[in-house]
């Protein structure tokens, strides 16, 4: 009897050792190609592998709950953000640390319904955006050129630009961009301009978790990280299979898409993690490119806290 307790207290004591970490991730928005290496990190055992059970929680498009704000209620323990979406949490009380970096590019371009031959051209003329962030590439562009536009907020779309009711629009090259492209069938390269081509190149997607659980659960975090990694490698070498995990979520979700949408999607996310050698890179932002985001920030009265770099990217 005394041999058949031991055995149990032992078998306890090894399930508890080998327990998988919970762990609730929430990307930026509705699932989509965008987060494909963390659906493949799932489904691919590669979490698992690193002792994670990873739950994705993703946002619903009719609700107003952010990735910090599932930080900071506790319901998400890690989220993906951009740096910019960073720094504001950060000033509204969030003490938050990036442990990993998934873009190198932003993806924001600015389509207008004639050809971009001077940037005066702008002048005056009403070009849309989100009503919430994601705009900060543009607005520095236009205000370091000391030109006046009219910002047209939409939620979200191409309607507006459709219906030439604006006269140039925001877009994300691997989102909204592609729906355009599905619209109209082509866009003029020459109507186009991409932000981070021009020198206003702010990296987007990034892993950030409150600094408190960054502290008490480094091993956790670094396993995250190794396991993303390995789940955006393996999109890369086998996109059809990515593709079709991707039809997994999308569909758990009731997204409205497509096959080829989301191959485009997946294939855009892909180049915007590449370095300027054309490799795939998930170095961190640089303390330069950081520096200037935080003066770009606070020019726009984002934060007034001061940040230190090594701080907040790790």
């Amino acid at each position: 009897m005394k041999k058949v307790l031991l055995l149990v207290l032992f078998l306890a004591f090894i399930t508890e050792c080998f327990a998988l970490k919970k762990v609730v991730f929430t990307p930026r928005w509705t699932a989509q190609a965008q987060f494909a290496g963390y659906y493949v990190a799932k489904e691919k055992g590669f979490y698992k592998d690193e002792g994670l059970d990873v739950a994705i929680k993703h946002m619903k498009p009719s609700s107003n709950i952010t990735p910090s704000e599932m930080l900071r209620r506790g319901t998400s323990q890690i989220v993906c953000m951009s740096v910019f979406e960073a720094i504001e949490s950060i000033e509204s009380g969030l003490d938050l640390v990036n442990f990993l970096q998934t873009s190198q590019k932003g993806g924001l371009i600015c389509v207008a319904n004639f050809p971009v031959n001077d940037i005066k051209q702008f002048e005056g003329k009403k070009v849309g955006t989100w009503s919430r962030a994601g705009n900060h590439a543009a607005r520095l562009y236009f205000s370091d050129h000391h030109i006046n536009v009219k910002w047209i907020p939409f939620m979200s779309g191409i309607n507006l630009f459709l219906a030439k009711a604006i006269d140039a629009t925001l877009l994300y090259s691997y989102n909204e961009y592609l729906s355009l492209i599905f619209a109209k069938g082509s866009v003029d390269p020459k109507n186009i301009i991409r932000f981070s081509d021009i020198g206003y190149n702010f990296p987007e997607d990034g892993l950030y978790v409150e600094r408190n659980y960054y502290d008490n659960n480094r091993e956790t975090v670094e396993s995250f990280r190794r396991a993303t990694i390995m789940g955006w490698d393996y999109c890369r070498e086998h996109r059809e299979e990515a593709l079709e995990i991707i039809k997994k979520y999308t569909d758990a979700e009731n997204i409205t898409t497509n096959n080829l949408f989301q191959k485009f999607m997946l294939d855009e996310i892909l180049k915007l993690q590449e370095n300027h050698a054309g490799r795939a890179s998930f170095a961190p932002i640089s303390e330069k490119v950081f520096k200037r985001i935080y003066n770009v920030s606070k020019r726009f009265g984002l934060i007034k806290k001061e940040l230190k770099y090594n701080e907040v990217i790790k």
